[in-house]
């Protein structure tokens, strides 16, 4: 089968897809029992590879807020004990 595209002036041929090639040297199924005859048995687990080089240290960062200091951000109103509480659900 070719094809043409007039845009870029390129014929473009198609030969056999691998499935045909396939049956061409004696397989024989559908397509579908084909491509599940590809995959293999799982093989055994590969030895662990070398650890790798250890990076350098990254400069410290600075202390963030509290989930607490965030809530009051936010309009929470009340003390730390009682933001905790509030956390706890309630049963129905």
């Amino acid at each position: 089968m070719s094809f043409f595209n007039p845009m870029v002036n390129v014929s473009i041929v198609t030969g056999k897809s691998a499935y045909d090639i396939a049956v061409d040297n004696g397989f024989s199924g559908t397509v579908e029992e084909w491509l599940a005859s590809l995959k293999g048995e799982k093989g055994d687990t590969g030895a662990t590879g070398a650890t790798g080089v250890k990076g350098a240290t990254g400069a410290a960062g600075k202390d963030g807020k509290s989930a607490y200091e965030l809530a009051v951000q936010q309009g929470f109103s009340g003390t730390l004990d009682e933001w905790l509480a509030s956390l706890k659900a309630t049963a129905n």
